[in-house]
């Protein structure tokens, strides 16, 4: 049996929400990243245009948000999805143990979700994939 400060840390009122939406956040990033590669293959199309400020294109992100902390070595891609997974566990402990509101576990859950489907990305193509590029006069 669970005790109840076990419990505490892993399970709290909003979890069964945070689960839901973890789960289906990941599920949809993977299938959105599987229908533009090897569906829709955007790597084979190259850059599209659909609006004068957003274009399709293939990027894999070897780094974190923007590029930064680039990481092109196999063993590096691991460290960054390992740092995802730990971050994803405390983000969980604090949606579980925290009094939140609905909001605040809808936001760590789709945070969560989308971290793991990264760190997915990391372990099987080397890098996340992105897809969406917004521009603007020049930028």
């Amino acid at each position: 049996m669970i005790s109840e400060v076990g419990k505490s840390w892993l399970w709290g009122a909003h979890s069964a929400l945070g689960l839901g939406v973890a789960l289906a956040t990941f599920a949809i990033d993977q299938a959105h990243k599987f229908w533009m590669l090897y569906v829709y293959d955007i790597v084979g199309k190259g850059r599209v245009t659909v609006t004068p400020f957003l274009d399709l294109v293939f990027v894999k992100n070897t780094g974190i948000s923007y590029s930064m902390f680039d990481q092109d070595s196999q063993s590096g891609q691991y460290m960054l999805a390992a740092f995802a997974v730990l971050a994803s566990i405390a983000m969980w402990v604090w949606l579980a143990r925290s009094d939140t509101t609905r909001l605040m576990a809808w936001s760590l859950a789709l945070i969560i979700g989308g971290a793991l489907g990264n760190a997915l990305d990391r372990v099987l193509i080397g890098g996340v994939a992105d897809f969406f590029s917004l521009h603007a006069f020049g930028f």
